[in-house]
């Protein structure tokens, strides 16, 4: 294929079929050519009807004029464009037979534009968005051989930062002039290459509107159903929001629910694969299938969907209710199962005081007049439902004073001592109004007024160490005695090393500060070797 001139002509007595054809091999036919200076062009009115009896060429350059005689006679010839400038070519042609006593003539003309550069610029797509960067390339531009050119890449006008090559610019391939769209902003844009060549001066421009519009906001979605021949098999499709398009991912991992390890899809290799997809579920059931897309630009979006495998049971539904709803402390509520749950069904009960039950229809007892979030979490094999409610307990009625303590020293009895009540259960599982602890701890008791009314009181036991009698004495044990147990809690706070007196030894053991005997002048603060000696002769010796 040629790019040239191709004409018809009228004559003064009809139209007559006139082919004038200005080319250079390898470019398009059109109404007129541009070519480079220095280029040699084909000229042929050898297409052109009937047959001439006389053909002339007569080529005028620019900023001259006409030749004294024809440029070529010949139907066809070769003509070098070595000016830079529009070129006319003018073509006639003469027949042997007579209209009205004339010869039958025609004629026409062509032009050819001669360039020392030509630009050309490609813009790549001519709508693009903000996020995404922009190449101008010129790499279809020509320089000819007897130019060499510089180059300058615009947008309305302005020269692009980075983007001006001041030559010697002699390929054009190297004219590559890339930018962020965010450089711009939102609008439509001109930009243009400017070629110049250093010989003559003379500049060329192409041009492109280019138009950069806000990137539309990336969310995904996806559609399933079932296979037809397999109800295991699931078919999904990923759909994508306005303004985007399968080319502009990068990938996407689909999770199925079913515990299997993530499908990692690379759309840009399998744009097919990542719009659809499969996968195989071994079971009926309820499952949470989530995809999650990145494109190609970094954006990324993820959706969740429940999709039904199979024919499952339905999800349960956990609801219940508590008798009384208004709870008093150690009274028992009873709680009852009201939702829905088919196939095998597990029950998990969380009173909110750190008790628990599977049963359907448990009881229970609360201790403390605290308001507890019980829940009930129900379950089969397609999934689970949670239930939260809070239930008010508080105390039947209200005792006059409070828990009292008598003592506070470590390993000597303690006692505690409720309000008036017709009856007391401790925490401790006494009963009765007195209680004897050693412990530095939270006590708790309910009180019974009448038949079944129930308060609770708690008080909290704080214990310091007391020093005993440094003569070693039989007052020097804080238990107001020293005996064997001491001596096995002496021998384990040997065996330990750490020669720290002992503060916790209640139970019956060591009260520690009656254990450290000897010193250079008395209890030292250490526990050794010396100081079990001397409680060894406190016992058997009597001193």
């Amino acid at each position: 294929m040629v790019r040239g001139l191709i004409f018809s002509s009228s004559t003064r007595w009809g139209t007559l079929a006139l082919a004038l054809i200005c080319a250079v091999p390898g470019w398009a036919a059109s109404p007129s050519i541009t070519v480079l200076t220095g280029t040699t062009v084909h000229c042929d009115s050898t297409g052109s009807g009937g047959y001439p009896t006389t053909i002339q060429w007569v080529v005028t350059p620019p900023g001259g004029g006409p030749p004294t005689k024809p440029t070529s006679t010949e139907p066809a010839f070769d003509l070098v464009v070595d000016i830079p400038g529009l070129w006319t070519v003018d073509l006639s042609l003469e027949y042997a037979h007579q209209v009205d006593g004339s010869l039958w003539s025609t004629q026409d003309q062509g032009v050819i534009n001669a360039k020392s550069v030509v630009a050309d610029l490609d813009p790549g797509p001519l709508v693009v968005t903000t996020t995404e960067t922009i190449t101008l390339d010129g790499s279809g531009s020509q320089i000819s051989a007897l130019a060499v050119a510089s180059a300058v890449f615009k947008v309305d006008g302005a020269a692009i930062d980075g983007c001006t090559f001041p030559g010697p610019v002699t390929d054009p391939a190297t004219l590559i002039c890339a930018f962020p769209a965010s450089d711009l902003g939102v609008g439509t844009f001109v930009v243009s290459l400017e070629l110049t060549d250093s010989v003559g001066g003379f500049t060329d421009t192409a041009e492109a509107t280019l138009e950069i519009i806000e990137e539309p906001p990336f969310t995904v979605d996806f559609l399933w159903n079932p296979s037809g021949s397999d109800p295991l098999t699931l078919l999904v499709e990923l759909v994508l929001s306005a303004g985007w398009t399968f080319s502009d991912l990068e990938n996407a991992v689909w999770e199925f629910g079913d515990g299997g390890p993530p499908e990692d899809v690379t759309c840009s290799s399998f744009n097919f694969f990542c719009q659809l997809w499969s996968h195989e579920y071994s079971a009926d059931g309820f499952y949470d299938v989530t995809v999650t897309v990145t494109t190609s630009g970094g954006q990324w979006d993820s959706v969740t969907r429940q999709v039904t495998i199979g024919d499952p049971p339905p999800t349960p539904t956990a609801d219940f209710t508590a008798s009384p709803a208004a709870a008093t402390v150690n009274s028992p509520v009873i709680f009852t199962f009201t939702g829905s749950c088919t196939d095998v069904c597990t029950y998990f009960w969380d009173f909110g005081d750190g008790s628990t039950s599977t049963l359907l229809n448990p009881t229970h007892t609360f201790v403390a007049p605290i308001d507890r979030e019980v829940s009930l979490t129900v379950a089969n094999g397609t999934g689970q439902d949670v239930m939260t409610q809070t239930i008010p307990v508080s105390n039947c009625w209200s005792p006059i004073g409070t828990i009292t303590q008598s003592g506070s020293c470590y390993g000597a009895p303690i006692g505690l001592t409720a309000p008036a009540a017709d009856a007391v259960v401790w925490s401790t599982g006494a009963t009765g109004p007195v209680t004897t602890v050693a412990a530095p701890a939270l006590y708790w008791a309910h009180l019974l007024q009448g038949l079944d009314c129930w308060a609770y009181v708690e008080h909290t036991v704080i214990l310091e160490p007391c020093q005993g009698s440094p003569e070693g004495n039989v007052d020097m044990d804080l238990q107001g005695h020293v005996d064997a147990a001491d001596i096995q809690a002496l021998i384990r706070e040997l065996s330990d090393g750490d020669g720290e007196l002992v503060i916790d030894s209640w139970g019956g053991e060591l009260g520690a500060p009656g254990a450290d005997l000897t010193g250079a002048t008395g209890p030292d603060g250490l526990i050794t070797g010396d100081d079990l000696d001397r409680l060894l002769e406190v016992l058997f010796l009597g001193e």
